[in-house]
């Protein structure tokens, strides 16, 4: 084993088809993915879950993907869960030293979200870029939220990955790649886009607005 990739979704609703799709044997059967499942997770049991593991390892010529969901990991009796940013900076490094030692070579944050406003919709479309914007929207007025968290090295400046946008650049290069993607995007039933397209842009930035 040589490669170790983390792939984090935020919410239990965005975490649950991404293990779904592995489920289906025509995602994987291609490649022989190996796919090791966790435990069900009961997010409204009102403890702490005990289980602090993936939710899925999927193995592949020696490169071992985690699939793991912050949900998962957070204390449902703190105030604002599921969404209290502070909460997530305290179980981040929980993924990152799961397997000590063994730095990953790749992290995939992986969500739903909206990309700039355009026309027609884009609902069922999918972004891909390389960096990250946050920014602490309550920090002139902590009442209004539960956790008022910022960070002095990571806030209001976009943080770079030049390694994952030369990797980004590389798939634009393999239209095998992302017309293989389009084929099995599915659509929404809420303004779906007429046209499921893969967007890769090497220096797209994802903004996070912390809560």
């Amino acid at each position: 084993m040589n490669k170790r990739i983390i792939v984090v979704a935020n919410k239990c609703f965005e975490a649950d088809p991404l293990i779904g799709v592995f489920y289906n044997s025509a995602a994987r059967s291609l490649q022989s993915i190996q796919m090791d499942l966790g435990e069900f997770r009961n997010e409204k049991s009102g403890q702490p879950p005990k289980d602090r593991s993936p939710r899925a390892n999927l193995t592949l010529n020696g490169v071992v993907s985690e699939i793991w969901c912050l949900q998962d990991l957070m204390d449902p009796l703190v105030p604002g869960t599921y969404s209290n940013t502070s909460e997530k900076a305290r179980i981040l490094p929980e993924i990152f030293d799961f397997k000590k030692g063994f730095i990953p070579s790749l992290v995939i944050a992986f969500g739903t979200a909206a990309s700039n406003p355009q026309e027609p919709s884009q609902n069922g479309c999918v972004n891909v870029g390389s960096s990250v914007f946050v920014h602490n929207y309550y920090a002139d007025k902590p009442e209004q939220s539960p956790s008022n968290w910022s960070d002095e090295a990571w806030s209001d400046r976009a943080i770079s990955s030049f390694s994952a946008a030369e990797l980004l650049s590389g798939v634009l290069g393999h239209a095998d790649i992302v017309t293989n993607v389009q084929d099995r995007a599915l659509s929404p039933p809420n303004l779906p886009s007429g046209n499921k397209s893969l967007q890769v842009v090497p220096d797209g930035i994802a903004v996070s607005p912390s809560m």
